[in-house]
């Protein structure tokens, strides 16, 4: 594990990138090799789109929700040892960048030479945190197909800074009117301009600011002298089950596919559940058999390159057509392969990225935290 020199190291969130790393690994297995089994053309959620009937299958079904998980883990990790603290914005920013662009760009190098469509234009695009801009004209493809949601992190963390300083000194009810504002600017934008909520919501810092301070505020919930969860399994259980059916629920509304104007209240609500769900598995994961939650926490430490590289390994898949296609049931042996072919691919890829590139950055992050409280 690379601790942060600028808070308290919690093992619980190396088990939750773990699990978001595996749940996006999973969903684009899922859909990719689904598609190209069952008919032999590339994933298209507009007409291939699957209605579960099973709850849990609808979780992998629907598990680009994964994305928003990232979003809460990360305003929850950046508020964690900060909250009532001074720091350096400009260090801040800095250890940011030193955490997301070294394996960004050695992804983009690659992406950029082997695109014969690549300019300067599209490299200058993609190095600015604007990727998820179509008009901006940035590098997409399967080495850049994650590109989109890296810049929304940073975007979140341009602003960061400015919300935590606001909340700290008007409390956590700022946050919550910067999440009722953004719906109430996301909805005036779609019935004024026509515009499709689904892109809205999913892929813009309009959508996703609402998550990234809803992980602020159980921040705040962690942080406070009495948290507001406790560890038991019971509890665990609840919030396992509130993400099962709240999802089932979604995937039955027309999930990721439809553009009806509720997508624009989906963030607040696919926000809500992931941030309870942390709280209540940081409260109960010192119950994990230690040997599961080894495997967790090396899991979580890769799972940026996880995120980054999984992508083109399924693309090389397909393409090169190594499949197992054992059943006959498309879907069941698209979950076989993302299994036995490309999860063990990215982890080794992963692995060789984390300790070549990631983990000599992290090393050199910048202490940005004063110990004094703010003025």
């Amino acid at each position: 594990m690379t601790v942060s020199p600028n808070r308290p190291y919690i093992p619980a969130l190396d088990h939750l990138r773990a699990g978001a790393a595996l749940l996006i690994i999973f969903y684009h297995g899922l859909h990719i090799f689904g598609s190209a089994l069952i008919y032999n053309a590339p994933s298209d959620p507009w007409k291939h789109w699957i209605r579960a009937a099973n709850p849990f299958f609808a979780v992998l079904v629907e598990g680009h929700t994964a994305v928003g998980l990232f979003i809460v883990l990360s305003g929850f990790v950046l508020s964690v040892g900060l909250i009532n603290h001074d720091f350096s914005y400009r260090q801040f920013l800095l250890s940011r960048v030193l955490r997301i662009y070294p394996l960004y760009i050695v992804l983009l190098v690659y992406a950029v030479h082997s695109s014969s469509g690549a300019t300067l234009t599209t490299l200058i695009a993609s190095l600015l945190p604007t990727s998820n801009i179509p008009a901006a004209g940035a590098v997409n493809g399967s080495l850049g197909a994650m590109f989109w949601s890296v810049s929304i992190e940073f975007q979140c963390y341009l602003i960061f800074p400015f919300l935590l300083r606001f909340a700290d000194r008007q409390g956590v009810s700022y946050l919550w009117g910067v999440i009722a504002l953004s719906v109430v600017m996301s909805f005036l934008a779609a019935l004024s301009t026509g515009t499709d909520p689904q892109p809205l919501a999913y892929s813009t810092i309009a959508g996703r600011l609402s998550q990234f301070c809803l992980g602020m505020i159980a921040a705040y919930a962690y942080t406070a002298p009495r948290r507001p969860v406790s560890g038991s399994g019971l509890a665990m259980a609840g919030a396992g089950a509130l993400v099962v059916l709240t999802l089932w629920g979604f995937n039955q509304l027309g999930g990721f596919p439809s553009r009806a104007l509720w997508k624009l209240v989906w963030p607040v609500v696919e926000g809500g559940i992931w941030a309870w769900f942390i709280l209540t598995y940081i409260a109960f994961s010192t119950k994990m058999p230690g040997a599961v939650a080894a495997l967790l926490k090396k899991a979580g430490e890769i799972s940026y390159s996880l995120y980054l590289i999984h992508f083109a390994v399924m693309f090389a898949m397909v393409r090169h057509k190594w499949l197992i296609a054992a059943t006959g049931n498309g879907y069941v042996d698209a979950l076989i392969t993302t299994a036995l072919v490309a999860l063990p691919v990215t982890l080794a890829i992963s692995a060789m990225t984390y300790h070549f590139v990631e983990k000599p950055f992290l090393l050199r992050r910048p202490r940005y935290v004063s110990p004094s409280p703010p003025g």
